[in-house]
């Protein structure tokens, strides 16, 4: 059974949202040892999954993130990443499905996966990630809160791609993630968007501004080698 992940269930920006995970996930040694009962290991746990879906199936990854979140295939596939990779990625137990973080908790992956060693620090304005041409207008409710997310992360990425960047390389529930949080918060607040009423936990913030600097980082690469 797969209930929405408690995470979402979040409060205000940037609070953790109150959540638990059931399981360990195996092929992956933790960074530090966190306690599998609080949020931070709960997000932990996500991202760990996440990064064991992204080694296994870099295809369905890849089409998965080519399509709109309000596709009938995008659904899919999200669906059978992590129905199928579930017995292979966690040791024990189960963990709980929620589209949205689990989209974020996948571009964390990517990112570390492409950029760790090394990926852009800044972004020219004139750069395009073309993430809204994926959709056609009237936008579903759906389609409105994942450009939402996406525009939000994009703002906070070209604003403070260096901090941005040191935010996703961070553990989560770490000192150093906390201190980032902290140097971000003034940009996290001027980057939502006017009128919107989301709410986001931590995790939610790292998977928007996963996605931003994922989705910039790709189309930095592109421009440089159309040039």
């Amino acid at each position: 059974m797969k209930p929405l992940l408690a995470l979402l269930a979040c409060v205000t920006l940037v609070t953790p949202a109150l959540a638990q995970e059931t399981g360990s996930l195996i092929q992956k040694r933790r960074a530090a040892q966190i306690d599998s009962t609080s949020p931070a290991g709960a997000r932990n746990t996500m991202f760990q999954f996440a990064q064991c879906i992204v080694s296994r199936d870099k295809g369905r990854v890849a089409r998965m993130l080519e399509l709109p979140v309000d596709n009938a295939e995008y659904r899919r596939i999200a669906n059978k990443l992590f129905d199928t990779t579930d017995d292979e990625c966690l040791s024990d137990g189960g963990l709980a499905f929620n589209s949205t973080l689990f989209a974020g908790a996948v571009f964390e992956a990517l990112y570390i996966r492409d950029y760790k060693y090394g990926g852009p620090t800044s972004f020219a304005p004139e750069l395009k990630t073309n993430y809204v041409a994926l959709y056609p207008t009237p936008l579903s409710p759906v389609a409105r809160q994942a450009l939402t997310l996406e525009q939000f992360g994009e703002c906070i990425a070209r604003a403070e791609p260096v901090e941005a960047r040191k935010l996703l390389l961070s553990l989560p529930g770490s000192s150093t993630e906390r201190e980032q949080f902290a140097l971000l918060n003034p940009r996290i607040g001027a980057c939502v968007v006017q009128g919107s009423t989301l709410t986001m936990s931590k995790a939610i913030v790292r998977g928007a501004l996963a996605e931003g600097m994922y989705r910039l980082s790709l189309a930095s690469a592109g421009a440089g080698a159309a040039k």
